[in-house]
């Protein structure tokens, strides 16, 4: 495919290909847990995947490069051979790391090309407990940790029916068929004055929201923060039963993300005073991304943006505090921040991007993506609720991996996983060697939060 015939890269993906460095990767993915099997096949995996990834457009697109410096990258069709882009990673092996969790880091430390390789996926037998592991990564201007999700169960084999889905049972304008009473042209004027009233409205939540961003001023000074010396990264995990998530959340009248943002401030806070830092009175900026929708059903194919979030940042005390005073701190931050504007004003900042020269552009990309206006970012989203399996070996456990910011030493994210609350931890080696105290901190936050339900 030529250049001209490409689809122009928005700013809404190009933010990400203009933060990337060779000290910061910037791609999102998941770690794959499969149950205890036989050996699975590499060329069995690779057939597989060559044979679905026709179906899943986020993976079907790499970039070409700019024919000038004034000019963007443009999508264009990657009809090259992704076999190589599959492989089998032994532990211990052709001078592999000897543990699942140092294959794991490296994996996550080693880039995406988005030009060549915007996607891989290595097979790693020998993981604990018999079991096999499945690392997945693509170039996070392919798509947010929603498109990674969504491209993973078209991956994988239901084996199971899910949860029923609420169906409609009204008519709309949308649905293509008129309501009583009114006619087709009548219908068309009113969808048009509801779409620019809309959109009148998310303007001006946008310019109230740029005010209120202007006012938070820079995040604190936290030790997870601070110029990166290398690109190595740690990850880990922690699980946490999804039903215990929803209940205690229940119990504490609160929703499930506020309450996982609490826990997560809870085990940050411990994890800072195990080093001898002070944290009474102290809080942590916490960015976190948020849906946005897209406006304007008339683009053409393939011209919507591929990652559709925008983050809004909460303070979180990470002091000692009881669950009560932790949770009131957070609890609404997040929804009464995305009502006041701040999600629109973020998405607001990207969409006037697309009018900058590519040289401002990049530089806007560095200037809005980095550690001065947050600590460390934090996303919790639906998973899979239905049982999947590869290659007839069902995934028991499935965590989420997201990118580090430039300076923010900590990304986590959290989804359903079947049964599990799956807590995937992606932090820079140098700012945060003792990554695993944190992993182990959360559970144990978590348990303070259960009792004061129960209680």
């Amino acid at each position: 495919m030529s250049h001209r015939a490409g689809i122009p890269l928005r700013a809404e993906d190009a933010l990400f290909l203009h933060a990337q460095s060779p000290r910061l990767c910037q791609q999102v993915g998941a770690v794959l847990l499969l149950e205890p099997a036989a050996a699975l096949d590499i060329s069995a995996l690779r057939a597989v995947i060559t044979e679905r990834v026709r179906a899943i457009p986020t993976l079907r697109h790499r970039l070409e490069p700019a024919s000038g410096r004034w000019r963007r990258p443009r999508w264009v069709a990657d009809e090259g051979d992704i076999g190589p882009r599959i492989r089998e990673v032994r532990c211990g092996q052709d001078g592999n790391p000897r543990t699942l969790a140092g294959i794991v880091d490296t994996f996550f430390s080693l880039e995406c090309d988005p030009y060549r390789r915007p996607w891989e996926v290595w097979l790693i037998p020998g993981a604990p407990d018999g079991r096999t592991a499945v690392a997945v990564k693509i170039h996070h201007a392919l798509g947010d940790s929603h498109a990674i999700i969504a491209a993973l169960t078209k991956l994988l084999d239901p084996t199971a029916e899910g949860p029923a889905r609420r169906v409609a049972t009204g008519q709309n304008a949308a649905s293509g068929r008129q309501l009583p009473g009114n006619d087709g042209s009548r219908d068309a004027v009113g969808v048009a004055v509801r779409g620019a009233a809309a959109r009148l409205q998310d303007g001006l939540r946008a310019v109230r929201g740029l005010s209120h961003l202007a006012a938070a001023g820079a995040a604190p000074d936290v030790s997870v923060c601070g110029p990166f010396t290398g690109g190595r990264r740690r990850y880990v995990q922690a699980v946490l039963p999804a039903w215990e998530v929803a209940r205690t959340a229940r119990g504490l009248d609160t929703q499930i993300a506020d309450l996982l943002l609490a826990v997560t401030a809870e085990a940050l806070g411990r994890l800072l005073r195990s080093r001898g830092e002070e944290t009474a009175g102290q809080v942590v900026r916490i960015a976190v991304p948020r849906a946005c929708p897209v406006r304007g059903r008339g683009r053409a194919p393939g011209t919507e943006p591929r990652n559709r979030t925008a983050a809004v940042t909460l303070d979180a005390p990470i002091g000692p505090a009881s669950p009560a005073q932790r949770l009131a701190a957070v609890r609404g931050q997040v929804a009464a921040r995305v009502h006041r504007g701040d999600a629109a004003a973020a998405a607001m900042v990207l969409r006037v991007m697309n009018f900058l020269p590519l040289p401002l552009q990049r530089l806007a990309a560095v200037q809005f993506y980095q550690r001065r206006w947050f600590n460390l970012l934090v996303s919790v989203f639906p998973g899979a609720r239905r049982s999947y399996a590869l290659l007839g070996a069902r995934v028991e456990e499935a965590y989420p991996v997201l990118a580090l910011a430039d300076g923010a030493g900590l990304a986590i994210g959290a989804m359903t996983w079947e049964r599990s609350m799956a807590v995937g931890i992606l932090a820079d080696a140098g700012l945060v060697p003792d990554v695993d105290k944190l992993a182990a901190e959360i559970p144990a936050a978590f348990e303070l939060y259960r009792a004061a339900a129960q209680a």
